[in-house]
């Protein structure tokens, strides 16, 4: 019995030695935060804004959608994918994010304007500043809003590259 014993010993030692030496196969991502989720969203955004991808922009929503602009009465409550496609068409400036807040299902991003889009011309210099705020439920835009911008100790104010809806002539 002795050698039995001692032969069971070596064997379950080498098992739990090959056991503990193993790497995990898979090892799982950790699970993302809903604000990074919501971050991700307003990235996606900004990339088919300024890739001029208006058709993809229709994925990021939830139908129906609002969408508003500070000037005026302008804005849709889009209720088609092709509302939502010719409301993007009519933006006119490409923008960079510069910071991203998320509080509840709100995300409001800060954009850097650079300049025009393939299918229009500007109408703020680059390097302006303006924000948008984005409703986010379950991962889709419910609501996007040109917001006013305060910069860090600096007045309030806002760009008008995403107030003119529908575009129109040069304001003076």
């Amino acid at each position: 019995m002795g050698v039995f014993a001692l032969v069971v010993s070596v064997f379950a030692l080498v098992l739990v030695g090959c056991g503990a030496s193993a790497k995990p196969r898979h090892a799982a991502p950790p699970p993302s935060s809903q604000a990074d989720r919501m971050k991700a969203v307003v990235r996606a955004w900004e990339a088919n804004l300024n890739a001029g991808n208006n058709a993809a922009e229709v994925r990021l929503f939830s139908l129906p959608a609002l969408i508003s602009l500070l000037a005026g009465p302008y804005g849709c409550t889009c209720t088609t994918p092709g509302e939502v496609v010719q409301f993007h068409a009519r933006l006119l400036c490409s923008a960079k994010i510069v910071s991203i807040e998320v509080r509840g299902r709100y995300a409001t991003g800060v954009f850097r304007l650079l300049g025009d889009r393939e299918t229009s011309k500007c109408d703020e210099p680059p390097g302006s500043l303006t924000a948008a705020r984005f409703t986010i439920v379950r991962g889709k835009i419910t609501a996007m809003e040109q917001t006013w911008f305060k910069r860090p100790g600096g007045p309030v104010f806002r760009s008008r590259a995403l107030a003119r809806w529908p575009p129109g002539p040069p304001r003076r």
